[in-house]
């Protein structure tokens, strides 16, 4: 994001009630003030957006795992029926490899699985959800 002067502030996000509640005791500021004000604001802690790539776009760089959605209804099998629209049923894992081809058939849709470096699971927490 671009300032008058030159002055670049760096690509990154704050909670809109952080910024609100530093407004909140004075009706008027000048740019400067508005600008010191959001800069001292601690970054707020977001996940990049990731969006679905089509596999008609692209195909990703690198082979490994991959969220990916199947026209096949993973949820009955892996066939056609229709999912109600419920595209949670056309949704896997899919490996794509260094010959350019997911190991899964019909993918339309991928992209990067999460980062889970930050999830810590227990065991009982697995088993609770699990059964």
């Amino acid at each position: 994001m671009g300032m008058k002067g030159g002055n670049h502030m760096a690509d990154e996000y704050i909670r809109r009630e952080d910024a609100l509640e530093a407004f909140t005791f004075h009706t008027a500021y000048t740019a400067h003030e508005i600008e010191r004000t959001i800069k001292r604001l601690p970054a707020a802690d977001v996940a990049p957006v990731v969006r679905w790539t089509s596999v008609k776009d692209s195909l990703p760089n690198d082979s490994g795992h991959y969220l990916a959605i199947s026209r096949l209804n993973v949820a009955h099998g892996g066939c056609l029926d229709d999912t109600g629209g419920d595209i949670k049923k056309n949704m896997v894992v899919a490996y794509f490899d260094c010959t350019g081809k997911f190991n899964y058939p019909n993918i339309e849709y991928w992209m990067p699985l999460p980062e889970t470096s930050n999830i810590e699971l227990r065991k009982e927490q697995v088993t609770e959800t699990t059964g």
